[in-house]
């Protein structure tokens, strides 16, 4: 009898490995499919909520149907086999699924639009109808297997710890990969398919072993679990156990939902930050199973134990939001702005492990108390499985949509929390186990506990505001929400400025006006100017409303479509009135709440310019999307003939591979692009590019733009932002077409929603290797201009744009040198390009910050400090807010070349020269160098 036992258990364990590859193949499912879906139905809040919704479905329903099969195959296995060759089979179909869905929605979606509920039921429809088949089979397998176990091996609590342990530590090597290594390096189609692989693998070896193992005994229906008289048949402990893991299911998914915008409120709500977050929280689930199956069938008091760990749970919980109050994350790692990725696992670790491990014991634990009979074992788990399922749709869904509008993420949790221990009282009241004496002598101390942990929770003001942050503006909150789609707050600075903070990030800000109010508003700005008639225009994304109120200054513009994903962030915008021009009230505007690639994909109108508004590709999951080389074949059918298309296209947080990306992405699809400096100069403001696409060659009406400087609206928008002139607007050229394509390259791949390359890798700041390779190819957009004819002299014309052209090259170089710490180039480049363009207002402004800064570390480099006299430093000082001093001009150039900085001291002596052309001492050490 030996023998045959010994190969039992080796079955066991072979079986428990191949479910730990099955739980890896559906979690990279989930993520997959769940990312497919979105470029369909939106990433909106609602929509992303009724993607899991309907996979959720079929696992609940997955969960009955393998129950009724445990009943009824006696060969569990070979079962088992067959529904992860179903999955297998059914993942290979789904991309002709969803493209045949895709059409469907879009066919739909405009009957359905004018009621959102109605549009809400197709969404989930259709996602069911996707997602069923495969869903179904997934959520069968646990109680399938469950069953075959017990009867090989009786042992509920073991045997259902181990699968359920096993599966979910599979689970979190399945979200790991898909998203740190499979998405971002094959893409989903090919991840999808060495998913559906190994799933058909899985089905192999269970066949084989199957076939090698002793078949399990027919066990009668009372068999292999001696239950106690006194619960043989269903009680109303049955209920109130059923109805408590329901109850688990919906504070856990509550849980998940609060805890994951809150830890993204700290360590940045990235693809990684996402995917570190929701493979921790697996992890802690499946190490508590794995743990409770080594004691669960000896627990003398499972029905005891089973509530304490509800209140365990819940206390575990409340204690992040202590956390939450009195840890967040530095400022900034080794001059990046996006936490490091083992801060990412640390600070979700810190938050969820201990509660999500106490989380991983209730299953086994649960199943150990309702199963009474080995041959009821699947039927009973499957049964728990289910409820827990539809319990983690509905906690999700409430957490979301409900709590934190209404409460807030720390009230929101606490109340969970509270919830929680409540049932664990109730469970503890009711357990057989103990003496009411002693019922109530628990019940009594963890009431104790819960309310003197209420009673000092951190829970009350603006819990996650920006105010008072490092890195922050010294400013005072004047706007606050913490609504489902983000977090949104507005603060208000001492001298007036105001700040759009959504997610603990600055999204918009007037001042400075150089990388402000003229980026924001110049991304609609800029293609109306060049269009030769806009009247539509759709916009992705309101923001503070600066993009789109430029738009208002338009006379011809009639409608101004906008696609907004949160209410909050709408909200936020009547406090930006006094840049925005109250667009919020225009009758022009016609706002939706909508994701805006979805309102792409199903508006049937077409426009004149489509616009994205200021969406960093990296800094939120998903952004990427509005990147890709699909998302601009959508707006491609929405644009008219002759339209634009502009978007933003940050030089900062991006590898110089990335911006090349998106540049590639963009121009293959727009051949006739065109990229702009919102402004050239200024070693932040060149921070901001904007992308132009149209299907037409790129030419600019030289008169149409002196027209617009004419109109009094228009022009006084422009020079508000800095631009004071149809010259200073065209300066930000930067180059077009064929150039454009050459700097792009073919050695960088395309971002699309298969490989959203954009998505993945570290946030990181390459913005000096980018902007000097965009001044090494920046050419005059001279050639792509049409010759004024009524208005101006065009010779002119175009020599003054020349001339602005080469004191912008001279400027770039001089960021470039400030940002190289190279103070001595920087002060000779921006002193060149003065000298060129004495009234230049922008250049004379970067010009003195770049002369404080570098005198500054003049003057702790070498000491002069404490060596000058007062006067002497006064002196030196004074030619920042004084360049016509000579005497100063002069005094300080000799400093500079003492010193060794000679480009300065050589610009400086051209200055004294300017001011005085017979300075003989000027000359003669200007000959000297």
């Amino acid at each position: 009898m030996k023998a045959p036992l010994q190969t039992k258990v080796a079955s066991d364990r072979s079986i428990r490995w191949l479910f730990f590859v099955s739980g890896g193949c559906s979690l990279v499912y989930e993520v997959l499919w769940a990312k497919s879906l979105h470029t369909m139905v939106g990433c909106s809040l609602h929509a992303v909520a009724l993607v899991m919704a309907a996979f959720m479905s079929g696992l609940a329903l997955g969960s009955v149907f393998g129950g009724w099969l445990a009943r009824r195959q006696p060969n569990g296995l070979r079962v088992y086999a067959f529904l992860e060759a179903g999955i297998g089979l059914f993942a290979l179909l789904t991309p002709l699924v969803f493209a045949g869905l895709s059409a469907v929605y879009v066919a739909l979606h405009g009957l359905l639009e004018p009621s959102p509920h109605l549009g809400h039921a197709l969404r989930f429809l259709l996602c069911f109808l996707g997602l069923v088949a495969p869903a179904v089979l997934m959520g069968a397998t646990l109680p399938v297997l469950t069953q075959y176990l017990d009867r090989a091996r009786p042992g509920l609590g073991r045997n259902l710890g181990h699968l359920y342990g096993f599966n979910t530590l599979g689970a979190v090597l399945g979200c790991f990969g898909a998203g740190f290594f499979l998405l971002p390096t094959f893409g989903i189609a090919w991840t999808v398919r060495g998913a559906a692989l190994a799933n058909l693998l899985v089905a192999a070896l269970a066949l084989l072993i199957d076939k090698a193992a002793p078949a399990p005994a027919a066990l009668s229906g009372r068999d292999g679990l001696a239950a106690p008289p006194a619960e043989a048949k269903p009680t109303w402990r049955k209920g109130l156990l059923l109805a408590a893991f329901a109850l688990s299911g919906f504070f856990s998914l509550g849980y998940e939902v609060l805890w994951t915008k809150a830890i993204a409120f700290f360590i940045s709500n990235s693809a990684y930050a996402f995917s570190a977050m929701l493979t921790t929280f697996l992890f802690g689930l499946g190490l508590g199973g794995v743990l409770v199956a080594r004691f669960a069938d000896r627990l003398e008091r499972p029905w005891f134990g089973f509530g304490l760990i509800q209140v365990l749970i819940g206390l575990a919980a409340a204690a992040s939001i202590v956390i939450f109050a009195k840890f967040s994350y530095p400022d900034r790692f080794d001059n990046s702005s996006a936490s490091p990725l083992w801060f990412k696992f640390a600070y979700s670790f810190l938050v969820m492990f201990v509660p999500t491990v106490l989380m991983g014991l209730l299953l086994p634990l649960a199943g150990r108390i309702l199963v009474r009979s080995t041959a009821t074992a699947g039927r009973d788990v499957g049964t728990l499985y289910a409820l827990n399922t539809l319990g983690c749709m509905a906690g999700a869904a409430v957490a979301g949509f409900a709590l934190i509008p209404l409460l807030g993420i720390p009230k929101s949790i606490l109340l969970l929390c509270g919830l929680q221990a409540l049932l664990g009282l109730v469970l503890i009241t009711s357990a057989p186990e103990l003496s009411r004496r002693r019922r109530y002598v628990w019940a009594g101390a963890v009431a104790g506990a819960f309310l003197a942990f209420v009673y000092v929770a951190p829970v009350q003001g603006k819990l996650y505001s920006s105010a008072g942050r490092s890195g922050m503006p010294k400013s005072q909150s004047i706007y606050y929400r913490e609504g489902a789609a983000s977090i949104v707050e507005v603060l208000e600075t001492p001298d007036r400025n105001r700040y759009l903070i959504i997610n603990g990030s600055i999204n918009a800000a007037p001042y400075p006006e150089s990388v402000g109010l003229r980026a924001h508003r110049l991304i609609s700005q800029l293609p109306l100017l060049l269009h030769s008639d806009p009247r539509r225009l759709l916009l992705v994304g309101l923001g503070s409303g600066m993009t789109a109120g430029a738009a208002l200054a338009f006379d011809g513009v009639e409608t101004i479509d906008c696609a907004e994903l949160s209410r909050d962030v709408a909200g936020a915008t009547d406090y930006f009135e006094r840049w925005n021009h109250g667009v919020a009230r225009s009758s022009k505007l016609d706002l939706t709440f909508e994701d805006g690639r979805n309102h792409m994909l199903t508006s049937p109108g077409t426009y004149d310019v489509v616009t994205l508004e200021s969406i960093h590709p990296k800094w939120d999951a998903g952004n990427a999307s509005l990147y890709s080389r699909d998302f601009y074949r959508l707006c491609k059918r929405r644009l008219n003939p002759g339209g634009f298309i502009s978007q933003w296209a940050p030089l900062n947080g991006l590898t110089f591979e990335e911006f090349r990306t998106i540049l590639k992405t963009f121009s293959e699809e727009f051949p006739h692009s065109s990229l702009w400096f919102a402004r050239p100069t200024g070693y932040l403001a060149a921070t901001n590019a904007i992308l132009l696409g149209s299907q037409r060659p790129v030419h600019v009406d030289v008169d149409r733009l002196l027209a617009a400087f004419a109109d009094a609206d228009l022009a006084r928008d422009l020079k508000e932002e800095g631009v004071d002139d149809a010259i200073e607007l065209l300066d930000g050229f930067i180059m077009a077409g064929e150039t454009l394509r050459r700097f792009a390259g073919q050695d960088v791949p395309a971002n699309t929603d298969d490989l959203p390359i954009l998505e993945y890798g570290p946030v990181v700041n390459r913005y000096e290797q980018i902007l000097a390779a965009l001044a090494s190819v920046r050419s005059s957009v001279r050639p792509y201009c049409r010759p004024p004819v009524s208005t101006k002299d065009s010779e002119t014309f175009f020599a003054e744009l020349q001339n602005r052209f080469e004191v912008s090259q001279l400027s770039i170089q001089g960021d470039l040198a400030h940002l190289r710490g190279d103070h001595n180039r920087a002060i000779a480049s921006y002193g060149d390009a003065l000298l060129m363009d004495p009234g230049n207002r922008d250049t004379a402004e970067e010009y003195a910050n770049v002369q404080f800064k570098g005198n500054y570390q003049f003057m702790v480099a070498f000491d002069k400090a404490k060596s000058w006299r007062p006067e002497e430093i006064h002196r030196f000082l004074r030619i920042m807010f004084h360049r016509d001093d000579k005497d100063a001009v002069l005094w300080t150039g000799r400093q500079y070349q003492m010193a060794g900085w000679h480009d300065a001291a050589r610009v400086h002596y051209r200055q004294a020269l300017a001011l005085d052309p017979e300075n003989a001492d000027a000359a003669a050490s200007l000959r000297d160098l």
